[in-house]
C-alpha cells in the first residue's frame, strides 16, 4: 500500500516519518513532504540556517533538499526542556504523565 509522508509538526513528528521512509526501501524512492521542522522556523535547511530554539536539542538535519533522520537511541532526539519551559502556554499548568 502507499504511503506519503507529510507533516506540517515539529522535529518529533518528522523524525519519526524519516525513520520509517529509511527503514522502508521502496519509501525512499517516492517523493515525500516531510518537512515541518522547516515550516515551523522558516529556514530552508538547517546546517546553513541552525535552528536553536526547537523542542529537540539538536534538529534533524534538512540539508540541499534531503532529511537525514539521526542514528541515537529511540528516534535520536533529546528534549530540550528548557524550550519546552518558554513555550507553555502562560497561566496553564502543564500535564505530566506518569509512568
Amino acid at each position: 500500500m502507499p504511503v506519503i509522508c507529510g507533516s506540517l509538526g515539529g522535529s518529533y513528528e518528522a523524525v519519526a516519518q524519516g525513520h520509517f521512509i529509511a527503514g522502508t526501501e521502496w519509501m525512499g524512492k517516492i517523493d515525500q513532504e516531510n518537512n515541518g521542522t522547516l515550516h515551523m522556523h522558516n529556514v530552508l535547511d538547517t546546517v546553513s540556517q541552525p535552528i536553536t530554539d526547537d523542542i529537540a536539542k539538536v534538529v534533524p538535519r534538512y540539508e540541499k533538499g534531503y532529511f537525514y533522520p539521526p542514528d541515537g537511541p529511540g528516534l535520536g532526539l533529546e528534549l530540550n526542556e528548557d524550550v519546552v519551559k518558554e513555550k507553555i502556554t502562560p497561566g496553564k499548568k502543564p500535564t505530566v504523565v506518569e509512568k
